[in-house]
């Protein structure tokens, strides 16, 4: 999801997620890039 989209990312740090990475400047919305941040969440018994 893109890093700009708080709401989102509170979300899924509610429920376990954490951030792995960032890709820079990978989504474009009208005349501006935005990082796109990379979630995971380990399974029980499994690395992330």
């Amino acid at each position: 999801m893109v890093s700009v989209n708080e709401p989102a990312l509170a979300l899924y740090r509610s429920v376990g997620f954490e951030e792995r990475g960032r890709t820079v400047r990978t989504s474009k919305r009208g005349d501006r890039y935005l990082d796109e941040v990379l979630m995971s969440k380990s399974i029980e018994g499994r690395p992330p």
